[in-house]
């Protein structure tokens, strides 16, 4: 014998059908190559997809209404989990960028021992191009010209540093 459903008013019926299509607008707003990395049915890939192209107000309304319909029948915690990381990731990402920020703005001309902890700290970067880009920097700090902490920021970023 198999167990009755539990009871859903049409009020928690329209409830859940809402947040499935709020969910798929984030869907939407991810770039189709974490689209396709999240592994969803190609139904639901392809409508989240063709979302991204629609432009008209109400074509759009009815594409967030199939894919909020495609979605009943895919894992929701798995999707949510998966944006939780993605965020989580992006969160750590900013408080990095700000930290090498607040590095770089304190960084003092003649200040060789924290560049020299810097180094050891990350011996992946190259000393010469390192040592370079903060001469820069401190040459156009002078004439307050913002690219060179900006070049001196990616550079950074490129050679994967980590803050001490």
């Amino acid at each position: 014998m198999t167990e009755p459903e539990e009871y859903q008013s049409r009020t928690q019926k329209k409830k859940e059908v809402t947040a499935l299509q709020k969910l798929g607008k984030t869907l939407v707003t991810l770039p189709k190559s974490q689209i396709l990395k999240m592994e969803l049915p190609k139904l639901l890939e392809e409508a989240l997809l063709d979302a991204k192209l629609i432009t008209k107000n109400e074509a759009k309304r009815r594409q967030f209404q199939y894919i909020g319909k495609l979605m009943r029948d895919v894992d929701k915690k798995a999707i949510e989990e998966f944006l939780s990381y993605r965020n989580h990731g992006q969160v750590k990402e900013q408080i990095k960028n700000s930290q090498m920020e607040n590095w770089v703005e304190n960084l003092k001309p003649g200040d060789s021992q924290a560049i020299e902890d810097i180094l050891v700290q990350n011996p992946q970067l190259d000393r010469q191009q390192f040592r370079q880009f903060i001469r820069n920097y401190f040459k156009a700090h002078e004439k307050n010209k913002p690219k060179a902490k900006k070049n001196l920021i990616t550079f950074l970023k490129k050679m994967n540093y980590e803050v001490g």
